[in-house]
């Protein structure tokens, strides 16, 4: 068995590379000049998610996996107010050393402050992902 302790370490391992790193493969390369750097974008962005995805799948080796990948797909969506209430689950339930490494691969400068219990947050977050 894994401790919780122990996920956190690698997962400060995996968060603490360079944004760089995370996107560092190489592009695949295109033959139409006018649409590469359109793709390139969308593939260092699918490198970068791959890359949260990883990260998201250590740390359900300590949280609830269920609650961890409604948030990664809420973040991920359209709906601005999933991904808030995302963000808000995240903020709650992730250990402050965690929280403060992964913050910045998520797309926001800072984490928010709590308001709600997170049993609150994650019916919330569970009923609006069951309706898209």
């Amino acid at each position: 068995m894994i401790t919780r302790n122990r996920v956190i370490a690698i997962v400060k391992v995996e968060v603490s590379f360079d944004r760089g790193v995370w996107e560092s493969q190489p592009p695949q390369q295109f033959d139409d000049d006018a649409d590469a750097p359109v793709l390139i974008d969308r593939l260092r962005r699918d490198l970068l998610d791959r890359s949260l995805e990883h990260v998201f799948n250590l740390l359900a080796l300590s949280l609830d996996r269920g609650s961890l990948s409604i948030a990664f797909k809420a973040l991920h969506g359209a709906d601005a107010r999933l991904r808030g209430t995302a963000l808000e689950y995240l903020e709650t339930v992730l250990p402050d050393e965690v929280r403060d490494a992964v913050w910045p691969y998520l797309g926001e400068e800072r984490p928010m402050r709590r308001a709600r219990a997170v049993a609150e947050i994650l019916a919330d977050l569970e009923h609006s992902a069951a309706r898209t």
